[in-house]
């Protein structure tokens, strides 16, 4: 488990990480509820530091294998065997409607491990009681959020956009589409921070909330 690893040691720790994701012995929605500390208590105290690094890594993780796994699918004939088809088939297709299908594939695989984090953190500020006093745990979760979305959309920018997967067939504009098809955009992940505010006990909870539904939506246009 990489909780065996001191808190200060993120290399080694996200190293292991990316090693248990890589041999298949967690998925990378187990890394992130295990950064998240989601254990039946809603207590942020044992959130791991830099939660959002190990989020970034899991979301990394799920996409390259979803566009992996795309591929492996196209020159598989069925069955495992992994046979090339003929290339003269490929050559038929159309780059755009390939560069949407590994689109789609990539959100679906992502898209959920998305969420999660967005419910996840509106639960952790909806369980904060305090009244005057922004909490300490709750300030690290909507930095955390903040950083981790920029991040997601550079994983998806640099790897779907990047020339090697999808070129310069498929725009920004394609991806923010995906989102929005999934209830992944800005304004879905947004509401989900203000439904989450009529839950919350305590005043700072309810304004970190509202600042973080202004601050998703702005980054998930």
């Amino acid at each position: 488990s990489p909780s065996i690893l001191p808190n200060w040691d993120l290399v080694t720790r996200g190293a292991l990480v990316e090693c248990l994701m890589k041999n298949k012995i967690v998925s990378p929605m187990s890394v992130v509820r295990w950064a998240l500390a989601e254990n039946g208590d809603d207590s942020a105290a044992k959130i791991q530091a830099h939660w959002w690094k190990y989020a970034s890594l899991a979301f990394l993780h799920a996409l390259r294998q979803a566009c992996s796994s795309f591929e492996a699918s196209k020159t598989d004939l069925g069955g495992g065997i992994g046979m090339i088809i003929d290339d003269s088939q490929n050559a038929d297709e159309d780059p755009a409607e390939t560069a949407v299908l590994r689109l789609d594939e990539a959100l679906k695989s992502t898209v959920p491990i998305l969420r999660y984090v967005t419910e996840r953190v509106c639960q952790i500020l909806a369980a904060s009681s305090s009244e005057k006093k922004i909490p300490l745990e709750g300030a690290d979760v909507v930095e955390g959020m903040k950083r981790l979305l920029r991040a997601i959309l550079f994983h998806f920018y640099s790897i779907i956009l990047g020339g090697t997967i999808g070129g310069s067939v498929l725009t920004a504009s394609n991806i923010q589409k995906g989102f929005t098809s999934m209830d992944a955009d800005g304004e879905k992940l947004a509401a989900l921070c203000l439904d989450a505010v009529g839950t919350c006990k305590g005043e700072q909870g309810k304004k970190l909330l509202r600042s973080l539904s202004l601050t998703v939506e702005k980054i998930m246009l």
